[in-house]
């Protein structure tokens, strides 16, 4: 298997934009363009989760905060990346200690399988040497990852290690003066041996996943080696036990908490606390909150703010009180910031919020966060523990706040079965009342920045900025969720029989869209839905069950009847079998159908838009087929070296720019005078008449009636 990079080296670029606009008051209000989404300065995981990694570190006098930038650059499709370094006084603007270097892509074990990944960028965060002073990090350049190392105060960055191998982990060791790290030395062992394989042919099994490559992956793990280098690089010796154990200890073994801790973290006077389920026999069990004290206490918060979906926890300053933050609220749409002394009463309340929280640390009487709101892409701020005051500390993207957004609305209702959910619903900025919209559905997620959902695909702002409504839909919890099961399989079981949780989606998003078509604000005959990975098998569900639906967009295509039993590979095969569709040589056509876009072809009216990666489009030329057998508009596209979710600049403006004209074009009969887009739009005409009768919009101003089959 290949790990992702471009071509590009980091030596060709002119970097030089990564750094802030200087002054954004100098700027003119503008229009949104999709450059200005794409190419947003970002640090940490894309993903849009409140969990306890931070993507930033405080050095440990508390005077600095280190983070890594990356801004994409859409015209040479590459990366800018940066070491940042925020004065948290606020006394001196951040430093950019180094500019350079590659992409990082992640690779993970999967199921047993080594080099695994999905498409995102390998988290990078800075780790500061005991004395505050040094900052060591990863950087790649020409493929390989190493260690590298710069000064605060003028000492240039350099590279450490010079490995032909990515180095996966590290950190300083105690004394400050060496670095313990560790890397794949059985990759080429194993590399080697796959290789003489290949010359006798690969016996197919569990090691296959069709979708991803031809070859079969390398067995998991991998064989590290562990070394302890020297800060200046010059000495490298393998690692002692005691170098491993610091290296990969969890955080459980080092606060003392017990195995069934979920998170744990100590004081500085050795007071322990942790979250750990209320009862670990069920998999999702709730978690709720513990104390272990100094004087051999064990304490439990019985509180109900101390249970349930808790988050994270922190110990203050005095360590006399725990910090947690937890999901709250209707359809937990809010965070929720707590203050407990144990043995001390019910905890206090700092702050409730819609907006996200990554990643908070302890910094002095505050918590330092990453921040997202939902017209705020991520920036670092302060929380006061007094006052439950934010306080803005680095903003990478202070020009974004100049840009004409549309107007968003946090929306929670409830569904047939009286689920709760909730979504945010975008109006374009120059909506009047009584004014109606097409719509939009965005999917799945819609917590934090709303940038282009899930998978970052359907630029939600850019198409209020077309006229568009959009309603960011967050799709309810698992059917199964707040049930008691002791087994995964179980869990799963209980969503897919009769495609419960997939029924319960779909009457969450048809709720949601009577909520905003009850308000007069949109046009229901003009409803296009988008979705990508979970969100794009709510998208099939939905255009199969229902017909509110005049246009569709997917970013992925994967779970057809088929395709599920047979390119996702052997393993993969063996769960979709056991959840999901019954055996290819025992097949239950009623089973299947509610779920098969090949089984449901001829009922299909919504046009159909496909920008998939090579890594995954085969598992949809099955129901791709379907559809163009029965003369339904289906368009397909494939994004070379991409991965679930598309990495590379170049296909994420492509995609953002082709699903925005397939709406126009199918919702509105506009047509945009870009010469791109002639090829395409013939394309489009000529599905257009030869699709069966089902009229849409022809003409922008036509009134054209639709039909449904």
């Amino acid at each position: 298997m290949t790990v992702a990079s471009l071509s590009i080296s980091a030596a060709a670029r002119d970097c030089s934009d990564i750094q802030s606009d200087k002054n954004p008051a100098a700027m003119l209000k503008k229009t949104i363009k999709a450059q200005d989404l794409i190419e947003l300065r970002d640090f940490g995981s894309p993903d849009n989760g409140s969990g306890t990694d931070s993507p930033f570190s405080v050095s440990p006098d508390g005077r600095f905060a280190a983070l890594q930038i990356r801004r994409a650059r859409t015209a040479s499709n590459d990366y800018c990346i940066a070491l940042v370094v925020i004065t948290l006084s606020g006394s001196r603007p951040a430093e950019y200690l180094d500019i350079g270097g590659d992409w990082i892509p992640e690779v993970y074990d999967y199921e047993g399988l080594a080099l695994a990944q999905v498409g995102l960028p390998q988290p990078v965060v800075p780790q500061w040497s005991p004395d505050s002073k040094s900052i060591a990090y990863l950087r790649r350049d020409h493929g390989v990852t190493q260690i590298w190392r710069a000064g605060i105060g003028g000492d240039r960055a350099h590279q450490i290690t010079f490995g032909k191998i990515d180095v996966l982990s590290f950190r300083w060791a105690a004394d400050g003066k060496s670095f313990i790290f560790s890397q794949n030395d059985g990759l080429a062992p194993a590399l080697s041996t796959r290789e003489d394989e290949g010359k006798r042919g690969y016996v197919y099994g569990d090691r296959f996943l069709p979708t991803d490559d031809s070859k079969p992956f390398i067995p998991a793990p991998i064989a590290r080696g562990y070394y302890r280098v020297s800060s200046d690089g010059m000495t490298i010796v393998d690692a002692t036990d005691g170098d491993r154990q610091l290296l990969s200890a969890s955080q459980a073994v080092k606060t003392g908490a017990p195995d069934t801790a979920y998170i744990s973290v100590a004081s500085q006077d050795h007071d322990v606390a942790w979250l750990a389920p209320v009862n670990s026999v069920f998999i999702l069990s709730p978690m709720v909150l513990h104390v272990k004290l100094k004087d051999g206490r064990e304490l439990a918060c019985d509180y109900p703010e101390c249970r349930s979906r808790l988050l994270n926890i922190w110990w203050t300053q005095d360590g006399k009180d725990v910090i947690f933050l937890r999901r709250e609220g209707p359809a937990e749409s809010r965070l929720g910031l707590y203050q407990w002394r144990p043995g001390g009463g019910a905890p206090k309340s700092i702050l409730h919020t819609d907006d996200l929280l990554i990643g908070c640390q302890n910094w002095h009487a505050a918590l330092l966060c990453a921040h997202e709101a939902s017209t705020q892409p991520r920036r670092l701020i302060s929380i006061e523990i007094n006052t439950g005051r934010m306080l803005p500390i680095f903003d990478p993207n202070p020009q974004f706040s100049l840009i004409q957004l549309g107007k968003v609305e946090r929306l929670v209702w409830k569904n047939a079965a009286g689920v709760e959910t909730f979504g945010d619903l975008v109006l374009p900025a120059n909506h009047k009342p009584g004014q109606q919209h097409p719509l939009i559905i965005v999917q799945y997620e819609s917590r934090g920045f709303l940038r282009g959902g899930t998978g970052d695909e359907f630029p939600i702002q850019m198409f209020a900025d077309r006229g568009y409504a959009v309603l960011s839909f967050n799709r309810p919890k698992e059917l199964a969720y707040d049930r008691s099961f002791t087994t995964y399989a179980d869990f799963e079981r209980y969503n897919v029989t009769n495609w419960a949780d997939k029924r319960n989606v779909l009457s969450s998003l048809l709720s949601g869209i009577d909520l905003v078509a009850r308000r007069n604000l949109v046009d229901a005959r003009h409803i296009g839905i988008t979705g990508f990975s979970d969100g794009s098998s709510g998208t099939r569900f939905a255009l199969i069950n229902s017909n509110r639906f005049s246009a569709a967009a997917l970013g992925t295509n994967c779970g057809d009847y088929v395709s599920a039993l047979t390119l996702v590979g052997p393993k993969s095969a063996n769960h979709s079998g056991r959840y999901q569709y019954p055996p290819l040589s025992e097949p239950d056509w009623d089973r299947t159908k509610p779920m098969s876009l090949i089984m449901n072809a001829k009922k299909i009216t919504a046009p159909i838009l496909m920008q998939l990666a090579d890594h995954e489009y085969i598992c949809a030329i099955e129901s791709y087929t379907a559809l163009r057998e029965q003369r339904r508009p289906t368009e397909m596209y494939v994004f070379p070296d991409e991965y679930h979710v598309k990495w590379q600049p170049a296909h994420r403006l492509a995609i953002y720019e082709r699903s925005l004209d397939w709406f126009d074009f199918w919702l509105l009969g506009k047509e945009h005078n870009n010469p791109i887009r002639a090829a395409e739009y013939a394309r489009w005409r000529d599905l257009r008449r030869q699709m069966p009768a089902a009229p849409l919009p022809a003409a922008e101003g036509e009134s054209v009636p639709r039909s449904d089959q």
